[in-house]
């Protein structure tokens, strides 16, 4: 993901920029999820602190989202066949 953050005066971190292309793969993957399903404060979590946590974990979506992943899908059973040996 191409981001850039604009700052203010003092270098503080103020706005994220990223590309449209991106930004619309972003919210077509998020509108196809129910964001309220379990209100967040149920992690301890406030709105601003989930929302934060959200996009950070977004840009992981591709690689976890990849094919190679899908190994992790038995990675329970894989693990058990190995402390059986």
């Amino acid at each position: 993901m191409n981001i850039r953050y604009q700052t203010d005066e003092q270098g503080n971190r103020v706005a994220v920029v990223i590309p449209l292309d991106e930004w619309e793969a972003i919210r077509e993957r998020l509108s196809g999820h129910d964001a309220c399903a379990t209100p967040i404060e149920d992690f301890g979590m406030t709105p601003a602190e989930g929302k934060e946590t959200r996009s950070r974990l977004e840009a992981f979506a591709p690689d976890w989202d990849s094919s190679d992943m899908d190994a992790y899908d038995h990675y329970d059973d894989a693990r058990k066949n190995l402390e059986t040996r």
